[in-house]
């Protein structure tokens, strides 16, 4: 049975409460992680409102909020912030001890007017020039307060990550990206067995097959020692946009 044929209802006892408006902005793909007691933090994109639709800006930017009452309010006025000038997304995660990191998704992007002097592709009429790197791993020893740009490790060119990381039963930090393998948009995992400071060679998970499906945002979690499963989103399929399982 798919999922829009089945009845539902709210949860009993949900509040639901808007924590973050501007009105002269977009704010997108936030990610939520616990640092210790009742202290969250939430990350997500940050650009200036458009007409429509856009996942690119040259002040794409994000931008991190903090609760120290388990969400009931939160600290705008203190907000940090990082991965200026395209930042897309960043998935976090605590490691304890005033130490979070995360997975930052970016772009490079430049206005219209500048594309034929920075040689920055144009293919989507609706977004800026953009061209995508590949994922960064940041890491603050701050409780998240603050990024300093030495602390920073690249990896995954051309990638982009979009699912929160995963540290197994080992100890081993994992992050699952998507990009171009092999001509076909694929889910790759990564991973580190320092925190982020380095990283393995790529592993595909799912290989896209060009013109026929791409796998995309995959998002991977550890059902048991040394056992995997990954969610991604499909597109191009024969059978339309899905989520798949592998």
């Amino acid at each position: 049975m798919h999922l829009q044929e089945r009845k539902t209802s709210p949860a009993p006892n949900a509040m639901q409460t808007a924590i973050y408006f501007h009105p002269e902005s977009y704010s997108a793909f936030p990610h939520i992680v616990r640092l210790a007691g009742e202290e969250l933090l939430v990350s997500f994109r940050e650009a200036p409102r458009v007409a429509g639709i856009q996942h690119t800006h040259p002040r794409s930017i994000i931008s991190i909020i903090r609760s120290y009452d388990s969400g009931m309010t939160w600290d705008i006025g203190t907000a940090s912030q990082l991965g200026a000038g395209g930042g897309q997304e960043f998935s976090l995660i605590s490691f304890g001890r005033g130490h979070v990191a995360g997975a930052l998704a970016w772009h490079e992007v430049v206005p219209v007017h500048e594309k034929a002097r920075t040689n920055m592709p144009h293919v989507h009429p609706n977004e800026y020039p953009f061209r995508t790197p590949g994922a960064c791993w940041a890491w603050s020893d701050s409780y998240g307060f603050t990024w300093p740009p030495h602390q920073i490790a690249f990896f995954g060119p051309g990638t982009m990550p979009c699912g929160p990381p995963q540290v197994t039963y080992d100890g081993m930090l994992l992050c699952s990206v998507y990009g171009v393998s092999s001509g076909g948009m694929s889910s790759v995992l990564y991973r580190s067995s320092d925190q982020g400071r380095s990283w393995s060679e790529p592993v595909v998970i799912a290989q896209g097959v060009p013109g026929v499906r791409d796998y995309c945002e995959p998002c991977a979690v550890e059902i048991a020692p040394g056992v995997l499963r990954t969610l991604h989103r499909v597109e191009n399929s024969p059978d339309g946009d899905r989520c798949f399982w592998s």
